[in-house]
């Protein structure tokens, strides 16, 4: 009667603070690209994109410059989370320059996308006529992503067909990723989940 599990004695365990750490801050993260959005309505309103096309600017600065800005907020935001997550409740114990290499990597990668995803919301932003409707829509998107990303509870409570969608949602690559490289260091490979974001 039973059996023999072997289990690779180089993983460590992720506790739970280390997991909401990254499932909240990639959450709010999302929501930058929201924000970064939504402020279209006051450029609009006082015709700062009219103004950048009357210095005979190419339309896409404007949008690159949402994209800049929204991909250095997040970055710096999420590594700011990490660094005082680490320093104040010591989240991350025994990890070296390595490691925060790695997470360095992880979290350029997600502000791309965050910053592309910003880039999307403007741009409907810029199109839409009613800024409730087009926040509501953000809201909806961002909440949808959040929900099938694992960013409110760990996503193996899903069934199964919820989890293999749940598969290209941005904040459960990310999520995943940043699990399996606690759990096991630089013994993972990067290459499929970034390519994946």
């Amino acid at each position: 009667q039973g059996g023999r599990e072997v289990v690779n004695e180089d993983a460590v365990e992720s506790d739970l603070a280390q997991y909401f750490t990254v499932a909240m801050s990639t959450l709010f993260a999302l929501f930058v690209a929201a924000t970064v959005a939504v402020k279209t309505e006051t450029e609009k309103r006082e015709r700062v994109f009219n103004r950048i096309l009357l210095t005979n600017s190419h339309p896409l600065s404007y949008l690159m410059g949402k994209v800049v800005s929204t991909f250095c907020m997040t970055w710096v935001q999420l590594m700011i989370v990490f660094f005082a997550s680490d320093l104040i409740m010591g989240l991350f114990p025994e990890k070296f320059v390595e490691f925060w290499l790695g997470i360095i990597v992880i979290v350029t990668f997600f502000s791309l996308v965050i910053a592309g995803l910003s880039a999307i919301f403007t741009s409907l932003m810029l199109r839409m006529k009613n800024v409730n409707a087009a926040n509501g829509l953000f809201m909806v998107l961002i909440m949808v992503m959040a929900a099938l990303g694992g960013n409110f509870f760990p996503i193996e409570q899903f069934p199964v067909w919820v989890q293999v969608l749940s598969e290209y949602t941005p904040t459960e690559i990310t999520i995943s990723l940043f699990t399996e490289f606690l759990q096991n260091g630089a013994a993972i490979s990067f290459t499929a989940p970034l390519i994946k974001l």
